[in-house]
């Protein structure tokens, strides 16, 4: 009786909120409407911009797993979807002084799921950034993020609140030292912190350098060397079966980076070269091989935009930290501005991630696995500030050993109103 009581509360509260959102969204595009009936107006002179949001979506697998077996073995009972709201608040800030450009976005969400309420939470993320100038050639930027949000379920398959911060630090700068060279620097501080102890072993902090030259051409295309440090430090050390496994590392990286503008509507893009990983204990894991980046930007016309990549990296698990995947992949992606009211963009994404390397002391529960990942999203904006979302995706991991993996089908649609 009680659950009957809370699923009616919770029916009411998500009428109520809709209602709100509804009314809200209604009055204000009414009035937008009446200023600027097109919806092509320019934006005004506010650097300070609220908004709001509201999403509705449903999940065919929200924890990932293989089956129904599966599901009522964690407790998560005899389905493998539920249905969620989000109701989102936050502000952008654009202010510009002198030669200087200040940019932040800070937002707060409010997730509710209609079933696994175990998952219930609130996203918070923040962004800041100083554009900095000071001098005719010098330039680069200065900030900080900030994100605490449901981890993904793909390697973790437990009925808990998995939740993730992610924080970081960085600071860059370019100096022009004459029309056709550039140096550029930069350094990074990365942070992932989970709320579960189960997932300590997870932690970690790296420090990232970087150090580049370029030449650039008449053209804009530019070619040059691109040096990278990273410093990786896990706190809690992981238990593989009986051993204790400390997971630092430390990485270097020498690859080439070129940007070629091969005309006014097609770009291509590469960064390749030798990376080696170095890791403090059961150096059985360590890595030194080749990593590459390619991808293509084509502008057919003016409301049409498509990109293409290829890849073979090496990247960090997070939900299987003495692991690491050496991944071989493929994207593609398609945005189309249909009407100055309709946007269209449908992306793809296959990748095989490989982890036998970390198989060797028994930390990758299987070798090797793929995962496709496709979806639709069609944006309507009835005016200028207001904007409307419908996605669907599908998402598929197989694992090659064993066979099992899992598939999902998603749906949501998103208001979005910013004053």
């Amino acid at each position: 009786m009680r659950s009957g009581y809370r699923c009616v509360d919770r029916t009411r509260r998500l009428a109520w909120e809709v209602a709100i959102s509804v009314q809200l969204v209604a009055g204000t595009s009414f009035a937008a409407g009446i200023e600027d009936p097109t919806g092509r107006g320019t934006d005004d002179n506010s650097v300070l911009k609220p908004y709001a949001a509201f999403d509705i979506g449903h999940d065919s697998n929200v924890l990932r797993l293989p089956n129904i077996t599966g599901s009522q073995a964690i407790g998560a009972g005899s389905s493998l979807s539920d249905t969620w709201q989000k109701i989102a608040a936050g502000f952008a800030l654009d202010e510009k002084f002198s030669e200087q450009r200040l940019l932040a976005d800070v937002d707060v969400a409010k997730w509710d799921f209609d079933r696994l309420e175990q998952l219930d939470h609130y996203d918070k993320n923040a962004d800041v950034i100083w554009k900095w100038h000071t001098a005719e050639n010098f330039d680069g930027n200065l900030g900080a993020t900030y994100q605490e949000a449901l981890a993904p379920y793909i390697d973790f398959h437990l009925l808990e609140r998995n939740l993730r911060t992610q924080e970081s630090e960085f600071a860059d700068g370019s100096w022009l030292f004459d029309p056709r060279w550039r140096v550029r620097a930069g350094y990074t501080s990365f942070h992932v912190i989970y709320d579960l102890a189960s997932q300590k072993p997870e932690d970690r902090t790296e420090e990232r350098a970087e150090l580049g030259f370029d030449y650039i051409a008449l053209s804009g295309s530019n070619v040059g060397v691109q040096l990278r440090h990273i410093t990786a430090y896990f706190p809690t050390p992981q238990q593989v079966g009986a051993v204790t496994v400390g997971n630092n590392y430390a990485q270097d990286e020498v690859k080439a980076k070129i940007d070629w503008v091969f005309s006014a509507i097609t770009q291509f893009h590469f960064l390749g070269g030798w990376v080696r990983r170095r890791y403090d204990e059961f150096d059985v894991r360590d890595y030194s091989g080749p990593n590459a980046r390619l991808s293509a930007d084509w502008s057919p016309t003016r409301r049409l935009a498509i990109n293409i990549a290829s890849w073979r990296e090496i990247e960090s698990v997070d939900d299987l930290t003495a692991a690491f995947s050496l991944n071989h992949g493929s994207s593609a992606g398609l945005k189309w501005d249909i009407s100055e009211r309709f946007q269209a963009q449908a992306d793809y994404k296959y990748e095989r991630q490989n982890f036998s390397q970390a198989a060797t002391i028994g930390a990758a529960p299987f070798l090797a696995d793929a995962i496709r990942n496709a979806s639709l999203m069609l944006t309507y904006k009835p005016t200028r500030k207001m904007s409307m979302q419908t996605t669907i995706a599908r998402l598929l991991q197989h694992q090659f050993d064993p066979s099992s993996g899992f598939a999902s089908n998603s749906i949501f649609f998103r208001c979005r109103y910013d004053f």
